[in-house]
């Protein structure tokens, strides 16, 4: 049986929780109020990490299927960035 995170607010801050993990979400735009929390690409970099261990022991064809999207939303992340960097709009709430 799968049991899925929930996500509520923890003294203020958005929470991810689950058996075996905690996110505490980034509140808030980093230039404005620093960095104190998980941005959506960690937790993907962390999934990534583990999959491509696993495919190292125990190598199947859904495992490769996995790390691909993995990294195609990595991509994605990164495409987010450089446009958002590139309008000077990077660490802001602006759009």
């Amino acid at each position: 049986m799968h049991q899925y995170p929930t996500y509520a607010r923890d003294g203020g801050q958005m929470v991810s929780t689950g058996t075996g993990m905690t996110i505490r979400w980034q509140e808030g735009p980093f230039v404005e109020v620093g960095l104190n929390g998980s941005m959506p690409e960690q937790p993907v970099r962390a999934l990534l990490h583990r999959i491509e261990d696993l495919d190292s022991r125990l190598p199947c064809p859904e495992n490769r299927e996995v790390i691909a999207h993995l990294n195609q939303i990595l991509g994605l992340f990164d495409q987010r960035t450089r446009n958002r960097n590139s309008r000077g709009v990077l660490g802001t709430s602006q759009l």
